[in-house]
């Protein structure tokens, strides 16, 4: 008889190196436009009309401000993942011849509970009319 064993081990060693760089970038720009008008009446006697209003003798100065907001923000996300897994496999493998004998006779104490058992079987055959109750 040759008994074989294999023996398989495995070792895994994880190592993940994640790199992350996030850079945010902003330009930022404002222009900013001021408009200065004045309305200045020719005739001091006659009213004069700004914007749907009526004014007599006076100098009117209206002001417009623009403002325009030209800023940008620009993100940049830089990922690295390095996988260095090292995964190492080992195989071991060892026969062994193993010499056993058998003796397959017949000896006396199974040939006893052989007939034993038959006897049993027999008497049981025999008597079953009373064991059982049968009618």
């Amino acid at each position: 008889m040759q008994k074989t064993i294999s023996d398989k081990s495995q070792l895994e060693k994880r190592d993940i190196i994640k790199n992350e760089n996030l850079k945010v970038e902003t330009n930022t720009g404002i222009t900013r436009k001021s408009n200065k008008i004045t309305y200045t009446p020719i005739d001091n006697d006659e009213p004069i009309v700004v914007d749907g209003v009526e004014y007599t003798n006076t100098i009117v100065e209206k002001e417009f401000k623009e403002e325009v907001d030209t800023t940008k923000i620009i993100h940049k996300k830089d990922s690295k993942i390095i996988d260095q897994t090292i995964v190492k496999t080992k195989e071991q493998k060892s026969e062994k011849n193993v010499n056993l004998e058998r003796d397959n006779s017949f000896d006396f104490f199974d040939w006893l509970w052989l007939f034993l058992a038959l006897g049993l079987i027999l008497l049981i055959y025999k008597k079953r009319k009373t064991i059982f109750m049968i009618n």
